[in-house]
């Protein structure tokens, strides 16, 4: 047996000796040498020859199958990029980059890093690696040449648009943060607005930064924060940005498992740093885990209205158990209840592809369990986060927008115009000049048309008439980021979201949250919270 596969069924062994009581490890080592039994008379008996430790993997993954739709078995690859992703850095040198037309081009040069400071732009295409044509590849598969040790170099080859000799660039490897908060600006005088892509351990500490930042040019009088799509994360880190708003002492979350050290309790620590604002947090069915556990916090203390879709439903916490090889097990110890005790998952009956299918479809709420919140605001359980306030499905995109997008038409038109008209580079004083004065000419409106066309694009003037202003919308939109970077970019986008306007509708609906006498009460039939979801002596992880 190949020593790797003899070295995960170790592992494996070890990882269940440990969680199993003495009583059942006698039974345990029986089942695991008919498993190892059976492993040997399929590698030595069957028809073909097969790979030992992929027979082992698919085992373990069967295995998991049985259990719930979070559990996993992690390769090395994995199990190294989550680890990446919840430190919040990686080394590298600096850039977002996707393909393109074909080529690996470069979305944008992260401030800051030796990308950036080597002066690489948006746009530029990287023609190779190393000397090594990036023809064909893929994004995945560049960032992996990319990326590498601290200290080390790589040299990559770039073709800019406007210039007819190729330009190599020989740059160092750092350290590169990996931001959650990628957006943080004033959607409206004193109104702000956040977007928290995951959880990772520096997400509070981007909060604290993105408010300071805001606060050094207008007071803070509502926040909006984005969790729409954000998939979750760490749970400290849940925990971390939700006592930014919930009092001190006041339950964030607690966990119930079948061991011990699963039972655990999670209180505001007095770190409700961000001003006493109005607060609106968006969600929809991509906002899972860490994002429900928040949007649970603030919404079961009346801290903030919760806006959008009913939320994915994933209140299952994982612990990470190291197998050989760089191999993971991730594996359910627990599950979350928000502080009025609702189970934050749903049910989980059927495959797992129909589980993530089926993801936020339930908007009829009348039959799930009723809770309330501390101030007597009704609420629903039955898993997820209902919001206090459902919206439509955002708008569909037109198909003329998916395929310009798919095909990456607009980011090469911009890049293409400011090629072209390198003044517009220069022409606004700011950035807020360019949103307010920049308009797409007629010109660039018929060139932005023929691009499309010329890259195999049905463009019918019916479908141009239904597209054009969402169309020419993105099209300033990637001109700005070109300019001036992702934010700006997102900011012209911003100004079409539905969810957006309407959450600025209800601020005034949020505001009257922060005084309690507005509250209901919760109905004498049902009484306060139960003491044990409040019990201050409770463990603290």
């Amino acid at each position: 047996m190949a020593l790797l596969a003899r070295r995960l069924i170790l592992a494996l062994f070890l990882v269940l000796m440990v969680s199993t009581p003495s009583s059942s490890q006698e039974e345990l080592r029986e089942h695991l040498a008919k498993f190892s039994k059976a492993l040997r008379y399929v590698r030595d008996d069957y028809v073909d020859s097969v790979d030992t430790h992929d027979l082992i993997v698919a085992g373990i993954q069967g295995m998991l199958l049985r259990l719930d739709p979070h559990s996993d078995f992690l390769d090395e690859k994995t199990a190294k990029k989550m680890t990446e992703e919840h430190r919040g850095s990686f080394f590298g040198v600096g850039m977002t980059i996707s393909v393109q037309t074909g080529w690996l081009t470069v979305v944008s040069p992260i401030e800051g890093t030796p990308a950036w400071r080597a002066g690489i732009m948006t746009g530029d295409r990287i023609v190779a690696i190393e000397g090594k044509t990036t023809k064909g590849i893929s994004s995945d598969r560049a960032a992996e040449l990319i990326r590498g040790p601290k200290g080390t170099t790589v040299i990559l080859t770039i073709l800019r648009e406007g210039h007819a000799q190729e330009m190599d660039f020989k740059l160092t490897r750092d350290r590169i943060p990996i931001a959650s908060l990628p957006y943080a600006f004033f959607l409206r005088p004193k109104i702000a607005y956040l977007r928290l892509t995951r959880f990772a351990k520096t997400s509070a500490q981007e909060m604290d930064e993105a408010r300071d930042k805001l606060l050094e040019t207008s007071p803070i009088e509502a926040l909006i924060l984005d969790l729409r799509g954000n998939s979750g994360g760490l749970l400290s880190a849940a925990v971390d940005v939700s006592d930014r708003f919930i009092g001190d002492d006041d339950l964030i979350v607690y966990t119930a498992g079948r061991i011990r050290m699963s039972n655990q309790k999670e209180l505001g620590s007095g770190q409700e740093t961000w001003p006493r604002c109005s607060l609106i947090i968006l969600v929809d069915r991509g906002s899972a885990s860490a994002s429900e556990i928040v949007a649970g916090a603030v919404q079961d203390w009346d801290r903030g209205i919760i806006l959008g879709r009913t939320t994915f439903g994933k209140g299952l916490v994982q612990n990470l158990y190291e197998l050989s090889g760089g191999n993971a097990l991730k594996i359910t110890t627990a599950r979350y209840y928000t502080p009025s005790g609702r189970s934050i998952q749903r049910e989980y009956n059927g495959t797992r592809a129909e589980y993530y299918r089926n993801a936020g479809k339930l908007e009829e709420h009348d039959d799930r369990p009723l809770a309330y919140s501390f101030g007597g605001r009704p609420l629903r359980g039955g898993g997820g986060i209902v919001p206090d306030a459902i919206l439509e499905r955002p708008r569909r995109m037109h198909r003329i927008e998916t395929e310009a997008l798919r095909k990456g038409r607009l980011f090469e038109q911009a890049s293409h115009l400011l090629a072209l008209r390198a003044d517009l580079r220069t022409a606004y004083g700011s950035f807020d000049d360019f949103a307010a004065g920049f308009s797409v000419t007629p010109e660039m409106e018929d060139s932005l048309r023929a691009s499309l066309e010329n890259a195999q694009i049905e463009v019918t003037d019916e479908g141009w008439a239904e597209a054009r202003e969402s169309l020419l919308l993105e099209f300033k939109a990637e001109i700005a980021g070109h300019i001036w970077g992702p934010q700006e970019r997102y900011m012209i986008l911003i100004e079409q979201d539905d969810d957006i306007r309407e959450a600025l509708e209800r601020l005034d609906d949020a505001k009257r949250l922060l005084d309690p006498h507005l509250l209901p009460g919760r109905p004498d039939s049902v009484g306060p919270w139960p003491r044990e979801h409040l019990d201050r002596s409770a463990t603290t992880s």
